[in-house]
């Protein structure tokens, strides 16, 4: 599975490329599959889509209130995403629907990896 730089995601099996998905309208930032054979895709949008890791049907998306652009995920089954917000990294739990850690980055060095 690869992201591009205009939304899209690729699905390959066996070195053989199957299908071509438009995810979101910007860069893909972050694929992550979880253990139930989803597929967690974040864009430089405040959305996650769920697809289907085996057709890449879309299954589902999460809209993050409080962020503007979606980074990282931490392993889908924890339900964690990293994400920015004005000035602020903010890491998100989009279960409960609540703001684990919220730090002002001032703008600059905004962090990409987190565990």
């Amino acid at each position: 599975m690869t992201g591009d730089v205009k939304g899209s995601i690729h699905l390959f099996r066996a070195k053989s490329f199957i299908k071509t998905v438009k995810a979101h309208q910007d860069c893909i930032n972050c694929i992550e599959q979880s253990s139930d054979a989803r597929l967690f895709v974040l864009g430089k949008n405040p959305y996650i889509k769920i697809f289907d890791s085996v057709n890449l049907e879309l299954l589902d998306q999460i809209k993050i209130p409080c962020l503007s652009m979606c980074s990282k995920i931490l392993r889908a089954d924890l339900n964690i995403v990293l994400g920015f917000s004005g000035l602020n990294c903010v890491v998100y739990d989009y279960k409960r629907e609540c703001e684990v850690i919220k730090c002002e980055t001032k703008g600059g060095a905004r962090p990409i990896a987190f565990s």
